[in-house]
């Protein structure tokens, strides 16, 4: 999920509802790199993707998944 008020409050409400499942957030409000009003490309974490340095918590997320995937199949 995106970052953001309400998307925080989704995120709780779906982890309270099922708690099953792992839900994961990112730190972007938007996960992809936008102008607004406009279709222009996007540069974000998927599409074109950005240098290292602007990546932000990216890997650490991916990294996150791939465990949560791995351990669930233990």
């Amino acid at each position: 999920m995106d970052a953001g008020t309400s998307e925080t409050q989704i995120k709780q409400d779906l982890e309270s509802t099922f708690t099953g499942y792992k839900i994961f957030q990112w730190i972007k409000n938007d996960i992809r790199d936008k102008e607004v009003y406009t279709s222009v490309e996007k540069s974000g974490y998927f599409g074109n993707k950005k240098q290292q340095s602007e990546l932000d918590d990216f890997e650490q997320k991916i990294m996150e998944i791939k465990d949560y995937l791995f351990e669930s199949k233990n």
